[in-house]
């Protein structure tokens, strides 16, 4: 094999490895982060669910911000309690009723970003004590 031939061997097995590499673990909260959550029923029906959009801000392990969904809004703020390879953080966001359909209250986000870049989990609020619903965000 001539050494031309052998760097263009090396370059084409280097760009599939590339092509095929799991995408990098997050290695931060700061962003927007369009939530997705529902509690469910005993029976598996969806009786809570939740939306907002929220703009995080890390510095170090501390996160601030604040979250604006369809019937709320409010600060949030939390702390990431993991490393880069695991990336779990306890935030919560402080709603304010932003009109009649709205609630007020705290929901506590228990959460990890996955190597996708996912955040995923699951939250409490004070609006329903005892139960705990799940959510992912982008």
């Amino acid at each position: 094999m001539s050494k031309l031939n052998g760097i263009l061997m090396a370059g084409a097995l280097f760009g599939v490895g590339l092509a095929f590499a799991p995408p990098a673990a997050a290695d931060s909260y700061e962003g927007t982060w369009r939530v997705h959550g529902e509690m469910r029923g005993p029976n598996g029906q969806v009786f809570a669910g939740i939306a907002p959009v929220c703009q995080l801000y890390q510095r170090g392990n501390q996160l601030s911000g604040q979250c604006t969904g369809p019937n709320a809004r409010g600060p949030a703020t939390g702390v990431v309690n993991g490393n880069n390879a695991t990336m779990a953080a306890t935030w919560e966001w402080t709603a304010t009723a932003s009109n009649p359909n709205g609630q007020s209250g705290v929901v506590v986000f228990y959460s990890r970003i996955d190597n996708d870049n996912v955040m995923r989990g699951t939250f409490t609020g004070s609006s329903q004590p005892g139960v705990t619903g799940t959510f992912w965000a982008q």
